[in-house]
């Protein structure tokens, strides 16, 4: 499959990013072999395929980008740039099945996108502190999951408008949770890790105590189960590890 992969770096005294598309994700990051790339003018902060040749950028700017591919695909060209959220975007995710995403920020804003009108059509201000990851649901377009640095994970249902969000516990709220993700095949399912680099898997409909186990000696910054086994669950982390997990967040 093809790999996007966004970077930040520090030049002089300004902070500058940029984003690559890779046909074979073994080439990456060699600069020369890539498909196409660009310069941004802010650092990426994360980045997130939206359809077959469009991505979404979170920027440190506070803005939201739409990049695609043009020109044989070894052109990225901007479609928008959009400065809504008033500090760091932190997290983007895309809405399943539809052009829309979800942003969270340094602001302790999450805010809802519609791609093709370029606009935000919901903004919610519900975290106390800044939102640190957003993770749509695979399934419901109205639903998605949020953490921040206020030790919350939260549910949001897009149909409820009096009352979108419901708290899902975690074991140890005093300590924030930082990265969360959504099993691609299980709705129900759901990943997230902390400051302390432990990992908790969490049935939020079951009856199931969660799993947690202490997988990295730092804090987990990204969550990805496998599309293709419904069991294994990859971790990385501030402590520079990869994790590969089984259902029993065993190391393979």
């Amino acid at each position: 499959g093809t790999l996007v992969l966004g970077a930040s770096s520090l030049t002089g005294r300004t902070w500058q990013g940029s984003v690559w598309i890779y046909s074979d994700p073994a080439q990456a990051p060699n600069e020369e072999l890539c498909k196409a790339g660009v310069q941004t003018e802010t650092g990426v902060t994360d980045v997130k395929w939206v359809s077959e040749k469009g991505v979404v950028v979170a920027s440190d700017s506070g803005a939201l980008e739409l990049w695609e591919l043009a020109e044989d695909e070894r052109l990225l060209v901007n479609r928008f740039t959009k400065h809504e959220h008033d500090h760091i975007v932190t997290t983007v995710s895309p809405v399943t099945g539809a052009s829309s995403a979800v942003t969270g920020s340094m602001d302790c804003r999450i805010k809802v996108w519609d791609l093709s009108q370029e606009t935000v059509v919901t903004t919610y201000n519900v975290h106390t502190q800044p939102v640190s990851c957003v993770a749509c649901s695979p399934t419901d377009e109205s639903l998605f999951i949020s953490c921040s640095q206020d030790g919350r994970v939260l549910m949001w249902d897009r149909r409820k408008p009096n009352k979108p969000a419901s708290r899902i516990d975690v074991e140890s709220p005093i300590c924030s949770p930082t990265t969360v993700a959504w099993h691609p095949h299980h709705r129900s399912t759901i990943a997230f890790g902390d400051e302390l680099g432990r990992v908790t898997v969490k049935d939020f409909l079951g009856t199931d105590p969660a799993r947690m186990e202490n997988i990295h000696s730092r804090r987990v910054n990204g969550l990805a189960f496998s599309t293709h086994s419904a069991s294994m669950l990859a971790s990385t982390s501030d402590d520079c590890s990869l994790a590969v997990l089984n259902s029993e967040l065993q190391e393979m």
